[in-house]
């Protein structure tokens, strides 16, 4: 149901009979582990290197998942550490050499004064909780308002960053913000003048979402929707890595579109007569043409492909019901917003009519030129027969 405000949420829940027993405000994050790669040509800062792609596949993932919680652990303003045995099976993405993983959940408390905080010009509770699964996080706010800005996702994520670098052999690049941008508040309610079923009800405001369930369901639900942001996430950066691919194919083409008027506007200016450079600039422009007409088709092919991988993630978010309530939010974020300009065809085309013109052209003036040497040979071959006689 969508509220105008989250003030309406208690008038609500009164006419259902049902009163606020509690509130805790989730916030996601995440970070990615990598090394750094100094003999790599890539064009990103960080690599993924064989030492740590060694690590995941000793044993699927869980030493490292495990270390990482390790030295979260071993941080002094992290206290109560608890593995939860709710084990996810390891699973991660790579992207830009950057790994993104989890596994096994913990939950800690974490207790960050003021004078820690990195952002002291915002507002972060100074303890919250927390839950952890390899790079994957969500902070835990215990309030008394419906609406509550917290810091505290951030301020964990430094921590967890700092943490990685000082304590392992990794790096811990930025990514980019986490894409489940909503505050989501589980509010645990009682009957005021019945007892209350174990139904989850599920309001937003704007962005934000507020599930009501029965205060003694609290805790089952904060789980529940921490496998529910690790399925978004996964699914969101899969999709990532789909759009980078078509990113990349749209910086080519774009760079041999550039290549292609250089190689043009060169030809242009030699004298027709140029053979051997002509012939050389002919080539290339022929060479640049096949590539960037194969491009297009691979861009046509990974487009439909990743049309297809972003339709069967939103109706699977169908299938939980906190997905499906960011259901919206997920498809705008995955919109996909790289399109060949529509004019390149028509460039191409144009590119294409212009060397097979030039081309021909050298074609007719080597005819010409032939033509008129055996013209001329046999002009001369007359002249020295008429003078034999």
């Amino acid at each position: 149901m969508k509220l105008a405000s989250e003030s309406d949420l208690i008038p609500t829940l009164a006419g259902e009979g049902l009163r606020i027993a509690r509130i805790r405000l989730l916030k996601f994050g995440s970070i990615s582990v990598s090394e750094i790669g100094h003999d790599d040509g890539s064009v990103h800062p960080y690599s993924d290197r064989e030492n740590l792609a060694a690590e995941f596949s000793k044993d699927g993932g869980l030493g490292l998942i495990q270390k990482l919680a390790d030295i979260v652990k071993a941080h002094p303003n992290v206290f109560d550490f608890v593995d939860k045995a709710e084990g996810f099976s390891p699973n991660e993405v790579i992207i830009q050499g950057c790994r993104l993983l989890y596994g096994p959940m913990y939950s800690a408390s974490v207790h960050l004064p003021k004078a820690q905080q990195k952002y002291q010009d915002m507002e972060c509770r100074e303890h919250f909780g927390l839950i952890l699964s390899g790079t994957y996080f969500a902070t835990i706010v215990s309030t008394d308002e419906l609406f509550n800005y917290d810091n505290s996702a951030h301020e964990f994520r430094e921590l967890f960053h700092s943490q990685v670098e000082k304590k392992t052999q990794w790096k811990a690049p930025v990514l980019g913000p986490c894409p489940m941008h909503s505050d989501i508040y589980v509010v645990g309610v009682v009957g005021t003048s019945k007892p209350i079923n174990n139904e989850r009800r599920f309001y937003t405001v704007g962005n934000d979402l507020y599930i009501v369930v029965s205060d003694n369901q609290i805790d089952a639900v904060i789980n529940d929707c921490f496998w529910d942001f690790l399925q978004f996430v996964q699914g969101f950066y899969e999709l990532a890595l789909q759009r980078l691919e078509l990113l990349a194919i749209d910086t080519e083409v774009e760079n041999r579109m550039r290549s292609l008027f250089d190689v043009h506007s060169n030809l242009a200016a030699l004298s027709t007569f140029a053979f051997s450079k002509s012939t050389k600039a002919l080539k290339t422009l022929r060479d640049e043409l096949s590539y960037v007409f194969k491009l297009r088709i691979d861009f046509s092919r990974n487009s439909r492909a990743y049309e297809e991988s972003r339709r069967g993630f939103l109706e699977s978010l169908l299938q939980r019901s906190l997905l499906s309530e960011l259901r919206v939010i997920l498809e705008k974020e995955t919109v996909l917003d790289i399109q060949l300009p529509d004019e390149l065809l028509a460039s191409l085309q144009f590119f294409q009519s212009q060397s097979d013109a030039r081309r021909n052209a050298q074609s007719i003036l080597i005819a010409s030129v032939i033509g008129g040497v055996i013209g001329g040979a046999l002009t001369f071959a007359a002249t020295l027969a008429q003078h034999a006689h």
